[in-house]
């Protein structure tokens, strides 16, 4: 018997499981037989196609038997439906015929042809064309619906754009006016400042002779007297400070002088300072600081003035008891804690504590005194520093404070992000300049200005950019902008002058001297704030008349009083003294005499203090007659000495002319022109 295989789809080789046929299909069997006293190429087949289900094969004779052939496979198209038995048999040499081999095939037509199923498809899909007309049309009127909706949104919108438009137009206004007050502000702290200060110097300064003057004469009502009207302005000029300094802060006007200072020498200031309040409370001041606690980088005038406001508080409440002060080292901060046995506060006074202008309670005021700035202005200080100031308290067993700096205080950066662009060049054979300036347009108008005068010129934005460049190039000068983000002008100049190698570089600055009132001073050799200190006031001038003991010391100041009290001090001394009401009268009297020292206010009428110090340097003989600026405006030490040494020239940054510009660059680097 041959073996018979069905493939439609696939290849089948159980003829009992076959699926049914879909009609069209091909349907192709294959057959083979065993046979071995035939050779294959002699072996014939013969098939048949019955319908039906045949239970056996066709008579040897019948029609339906194909004529024998030697193909061992038959393709048959299943064009009918119906039930088929598909015979093969083999004939070997001798023509004997082998058994039938049967399949039995069940042909069905296709799925469309099929009335069972496309029935109910058609009816089906006569709905869906039905439901389909009906959501055209409920798109359609959607559609419409959607297109009204979508004019009213853009209405809507366009409304919405327009107020929008008013609010931005009002918020624009809002920030006008907010800038405006801001500025006026600043205005009025430095002229506050000015006008508040001045005659406080006056007042202080004239009280303090007429005193030394009492009790050499022995008048002790009148020395009595003089105390108290010292005493009286010496607490007004703290109660200014207070209001300037919290205005300031609030402002975002007070700024960090950052210096290195020994903790336990500050300490030891403030015990020494505090101690004659602390006795005429009769109370016991104990300070446990250890002698190496090590050093802080912080405003050293802002920690101590904290310190002390913690310290006299604690005193101004504790009447015959004990103020510890103990400090120590945590990671990486210097811990202040103020402990005292006064009268102590509730948590209701505690939450009120560090409000400007409030105290604990209105009993408390007007028992103890005091405007309640002090412990507000502390907090700010704190904060402005990265630190924190906390308090516990109760009622009847005093209070502690404890104040939380960080050891070394990171330098506060600018509102403004800085933005680093890398630096250009305009090359040439000549000497290197370096351009140090956050402002592209500086960058332009410098090279602009010195392209023709044969100088290589490189430039950096930043701070960070301009060290760098220096250090590679070592250039034959650099200009240098004071206000730039991140690091300013005189924190690069500080770094270049602290270099060996970089030190002897000529530096000129280009600065913007835009708000008088708040702008250094160009070329000044002292500072001194309002109110002076008569015996700083005295030490200074003989720092700059030792060797010219007959020279004259003249005075540039508006107010008539600060004259008077400055004269006397000076007449005290016998120093020769001329006086000045504004720069344009100093001018005058420094061309009749030269003198030997300058007493310069800076805020004035006619020509104030910068205006004469912008004279004073267009003179060669007057160019180099010592300035000391006496100003209600808070410069630090750090300042001074960035003023007083480490440039070459200052230069205003708007004001200067582009030859001017080249003529200082060019005076500073001809001792490095090769001849």
């Amino acid at each position: 018997m041959p073996t018979l295989v069905v493939q439609t789809d696939q290849v089948y080789t159980n003829l009992k499981a076959l699926p049914h046929i879909t009609a069209g299909r091909l349907v192709t069997f294959k057959f083979n037989a065993v046979d071995f006293r035939t050779r294959p190429e002699k072996r014939l087949f013969r098939y048949a196609v019955v319908p039906g289900r045949a239970a056996s094969a066709p008579p040897k004779t019948d029609a339906l038997w194909q004529p024998a052939t030697r193909n061992a496979e038959f393709p048959w198209p299943a064009k009918a439906r119906g039930e088929y038995s598909f015979f093969v048999q083999s004939i070997d040499r001798d023509l004997n015929y082998s058994p039938a081999a049967m399949a039995q095939l069940t042909i069905v037509p296709p799925w469309y042809a099929n009335a069972w199923i496309m029935a109910p498809s058609g009816t089906a899909l006569l709905g869906l064309i039905g439901w389909a007309f009906v959501a055209r049309s409920l798109v359609v009127r959607r559609k419409r619906e959607a297109e009204q909706l979508r004019g009213q949104m853009l209405e809507q919108e366009r409304q919405a754009r327009l107020k929008l438009q008013a609010s931005n137009q009002e918020l624009e206004r809002a920030k006008e006016t907010a800038d405006a007050a801001n500025q006026a502000k600043s205005t009025f702290l430095a002229s506050m400042s000015h006008e508040l200060r001045t005659p406080l110097t006056a007042i202080i300064g004239f009280s303090e002779m007429l005193l030394a003057e009492a009790q050499t004469d022995g008048k002790k009502e009148q020395a009595e007297d003089l105390t108290r009207i010292n005493d009286s302005a010496t607490h007004l000029l703290g109660l200014i400070n207070d209001i300037l300094d919290l205005s300031k802060v609030e402002a975002g006007k007070m700024e960090l002088h950052l210096e290195t200072f020994d903790v336990a020498k500050l300490v030891a200031d403030v015990r020494e300072t505090l101690q004659p309040l602390v006795a005429k409370n009769t109370n016991r001041l104990m300070v446990d600081c250890p002698a190496n606690i090590g050093a802080m980088r912080s405003d050293l005038t802002k920690v101590r003035q904290a310190l002390l406001n913690l310290l006299s508080n604690a005193n101004k409440f504790t009447e015959s008891g004990t103020i510890k002060l103990d400090v120590r080292r945590q990671s990486s901060d210097t811990i202040f804690i103020i402990n005292d046995t006064g009268i102590g506060m509730t948590p209701e006074q505690v939450s009120r504590l560090f409000q400007a202008f409030t105290q604990a309670d209105s009993s408390t005021a007007r028992k103890y005194g005091g405007t309640g700035l002090g412990l507000a202005i502390t907090r700010q200080f704190c904060e402005l520093m990265g630190g924190s100031v906390a308090v516990q308290s109760e009622p009847g067993k005093g209070s502690t404070f404890t104040l939380r700096l960080p050891s070394e205080v990171a330098k506060a950066k600018s509102l403004d992000a800085a933005i680093s662009s890398p630096a250009t060049a305009a090359t040439s054979d000549g000497p290197c300049v370096l351009v140090i300036d956050d402002d592209s347009n500086v960058h332009r108008l410098i090279e602009r200005t010195l392209k023709d005068e044969g100088y290589s010129l490189r430039f950096a934005s930043n701070a960070r950019d301009g060290l760098r460049l220096a250090r590679e190039l070592r250039p034959s000068a650099i200009t240098l902008d004071v206000m730039m983000p991140e690091t300013d002008g005189w924190t690069l100049l500080s770094s270049l002058k602290s270099d060996p190698e970089l030190a002897r570089i000529p530096v000129i600055m280009v600065t913007i001297v835009g708000d008088k009132e708040l702008g250094f001073a160009l070329g000044a050799s002292e500072y001194l704030i309002k109110p002076i200190d008569r015996n700083q006031l005295v030490l200074v001038l003989k720092r700059y008349l030792r060797d010219q003991p007959d020279g004259q010391v003249l005075i540039v100041e508006d107010d008539a009083n600060l004259r008077e009290m400055l004269r006397r001090t000076l007449e005290a001394e016998k120093w020769q003294v001329a006086e000045a009401e504004h720069g344009l009268a100093a001018l005058e009297s420094i061309r009749a005499r030269k003198p030997a020292v300058i007493l310069l206010d800076l805020m004035m009428p006619v020509m104030d203090g910068f205006e004469l110090l912008a004279e004073l340097r267009k003179s060669e003989d007057w160019r180099n007659i010592p300035v000391v600026v006496i100003t209600a405006m808070d410069l630090s030490p750090e300042d001074r000495r960035r003023l007083a040494g480490l440039t070459q020239r200052i230069l205003e940054k708007g004001a200067f002319v582009r030859e001017e510009l080249a003529r200082e660059i060019r005076n500073c680097l001809e001792p490095f022109r090769v001849r």
